[in-house]
């Protein structure tokens, strides 16, 4: 008896519970030495009541663990069955109602200067053009928009947008692929000014490709780019980081969206809008797309209907825009840094 007295403190108690709860990683083995720590004391002295302590409290913990899970899995359940799927995507661009007999007439652009940038000096360009940012990461969310939930079900943020004061705040929520240092977006949800939520839409049927070139396939997942809600619309960027022959040329799309139904209002053509985020100036969507040897051009796009009204060619890839109070445009792309002038 006395032989057996002390046994979950000696060394075999450890390596006999991990032959028995396989101990191959460091959180099983630490949940093993935590049964272990729990049961020392009275309960130690056999080894056969000792192990029925293990037992019972491996039991107890476990079901206190599916307590605490399964109410917020079926709470994240909840909220994603809220959300409206967005309909499949159509073929090419399309608008519904009243909007289809306004004509829009594009911006005039004069040009005011172009000077070839470092490449690397992205942060002084936001300095220089006095760059106001309306995309915010998880960190900026939380002090800019504190209401704004870093978790959507059990989705994780990857950032968050505003246009302007009286907008409503969208938060872009995913899933973090395993060894993904970003977020893919698919949820869009937008908040009101007290972090009520407005409306939720799962973009999932416009992230598919619909053709993936042999080979490509580990290359073409699409994700949401830049979310804008403006005036009861949400206008969204979707595509994928790879060459757009990797899915036959559908990639970098326009979409706008009425939250309320989840019904697409209009598609644009493809390849008009891969750059950080685009602007919306009035009943004018200004994009910008390209992409290493693929053509560079800055695209005007009606807000009404998703048709291209106008596009310039640029020296390299745009890559971001800024739009002062003054109607100046600042475009960043690749190599060389833009400014224009607005009017209409």
């Amino acid at each position: 008896m006395a032989a057996q007295r002390g046994w979950l403190r000696s060394p075999s108690a450890l390596t006999f519970l991990c032959q028995e709860a396989d101990c191959g990683n460091t959180l099983s083995r630490v949940f093993v030495v935590a049964l272990l720590y729990s049961c020392v004391g009275p309960n130690d002295e056999k080894k056969e009541t000792a192990l029925r302590c293990i037992r019972n409290r491996s039991l107890a913990w476990v079901l206190l663990g599916l307590a605490l899970i399964l109410p917020a899995m079926t709470f994240g359940q909840i909220l994603v069955k809220q959300s409206k799927k967005v309909d499949l995507t159509p073929s090419k661009a399309i608008c519904h109602g009243a909007n289809c007999k306004v004509k829009v007439k594009p911006l005039k652009f004069r040009k005011v200067s172009e000077r070839r940038n470092e490449i690397t000096d992205d942060d002084g360009w936001r300095l220089r053009v006095g760059y106001q940012a309306n995309t915010f990461t998880i960190d900026q969310t939380r002090t800019v928009f504190p209401s704004v939930p870093t978790s959507y079900g059990l989705q994780q943020l990857s950032y968050a947008t505003a246009t302007r004061v009286g907008q409503p705040v969208v938060g872009v929520y995913g899933v973090r692929p395993a060894g993904y240092r970003w977020i893919p977006g698919r949820w869009a949800v937008a908040f009101g000014a007290a972090g009520q939520r407005i409306h939720a839409l799962d973009f999932e049927a416009l992230l598919a490709p619909r053709q993936v070139r042999s080979g490509d396939e580990d290359f073409v997942g699409a994700h949401l780019g830049h979310v804008v809600m403006d005036d009861g619309i949400i206008y969204a960027s979707v595509g994928h980081k790879t060459y757009a022959a990797s899915t036959s040329g559908w990639n970098a799309t326009l979409v706008a969206v009425n939250p309320a139904t989840g019904k697409i209002i209009w598609q644009s053509p493809p390849l008009v809008s891969n750059a950080n985020r685009f602007v919306l100036v009035g009943d004018v969507i200004v994009s910008g797309y390209g992409f290493t040897s693929e053509p560079d051009y800055i695209y005007q796009i009606s807000a009404r209907s998703g048709a291209i009204l106008t596009r310039q060619k640029v020296r390299s890839g745009p890559e971001d825009f800024h739009l002062n109070q003054l109607g100046r445009l600042f475009v960043r792309t690749y190599d060389t840094d833009y400014v224009y002038q607005l009017s209409r």
